[in-house]
């Protein structure tokens, strides 16, 4: 079936606990614009199909409605995969800006060393002397 690229073939962003330096995910627009691409030739097929006069299926009516039904169905799944890969994409493209924003994630932050035994504590400006 034509419906679903961009649902098997576009990924999302890891999970933020799982996020290594350099992970992979899908920036492509390709898989969403060929689902909507689809989706709206499908649907224009599919009503071409069923409201032209000079059709086959003018004189059954049943295959009118079958035809419309199923341009508007694949139409629909179409659509809901673009949108699926749309929504990962972006999501991918705001996990890679952030990544570089910081380029150490949470998990490989390591704990600030304590102060060394021979410093002196710090002291606020305001205590009185």
């Amino acid at each position: 079936m034509q419906t679903g690229c961009s649902v098997a073939l576009v990924q999302g962003p890891p999970p933020v606990a799982e996020r290594r330096p350099g992970f992979e995910c899908t920036t492509s627009l390709a898989g969403p614009f060929i689902d909507i691409t689809l989706s709206v030739l499908s649907l224009l097929i599919g009503m071409g199909a069923a409201t032209n006069p000079n059709s086959s299926l003018s004189r059954d009516p049943g295959a009118r409605a079958a035809t419309a039904g199923a341009g508007t169905l694949v139409a629909g799944l179409t659509m809901l995969s673009g949108s699926v890969g749309l929504g990962r994409i972006s999501d991918c493209e705001a996990a890679k800006a952030q990544a570089a924003r910081e380029p150490t994630l949470r998990l490989e932050r390591r704990p600030s060393s304590p102060a060394r035994k021979d410093e002196p504590p710090a002291t606020s400006p305001d205590a009185a002397d």
